[in-house]
């Protein structure tokens, strides 16, 4: 396994703020990452996928809140968010309003040390992880920010002691 710190050379100088964000060193100090495309995992037409990404759009804003929009790649390619400083009730609610299977809801608030939870559609959570990678050879289960493709790396086993050292390094 590489570290992050191994991996700085694949980021892209517009991806650092996407891994700033993660690593919990910038000032954003929760995230959500979901999408309203192809609910339960139903394959919509792009038409119905562009129009429900600006739903959950306007319904981010009611919240007040701000968003990245990224790609992903979950069995289909979609339209997803990263959602900026939402609370997990905020989180919960959008993952059940967009019909979704679940969603990723973040504690970044402190240096190296995130908390990453999925959450399912019935405001569960079905695993945690303390950790993120850079995924370049990914072929699913992915986000992708300008052309750089990480993950959280859910129900990979391998992960579950994984954590983030002070310096930024991964360490079992």
């Amino acid at each position: 396994m590489k570290s992050y710190l191994m991996q700085e050379q694949l980021l892209t100088e517009s991806f650092q703020t996407i891994a700033d964000i993660l690593n919990g060193t910038s000032s954003v100090s929760s995230i959500g990452m979901l999408t309203w495309d192809n609910p339960q995992n139903l394959q919509l037409s792009k038409t119905e996928n562009v129009e429900r990404a600006k739903e959950l759009e306007s319904k981010i804003k009611e919240f007040g809140l701000t968003f990245i929009p990224i790609q992903g790649k979950f069995n289909n390619v979609e339209d997803s968010y990263l959602i900026l400083n939402p609370s997990v009730g905020e989180i919960i609610s959008l993952i059940q309003e967009g019909d979704q299977h679940s969603g990723i809801y973040g504690d970044v608030s402190r240096a190296y040390k995130p908390v990453f939870k999925m959450i399912l559609n019935n405001g569960s959570v079905d695993d945690i992880k303390y950790v993120w990678e850079l995924r370049p050879d990914a072929d699913d289960y992915y986000s992708v920010y300008k052309g750089v493709k990480f993950t959280i790396p859910f129900y990979e086993s391998e992960f579950d002691n994984v954590k983030f050292n002070n310096d930024g390094s991964m360490s079992i």
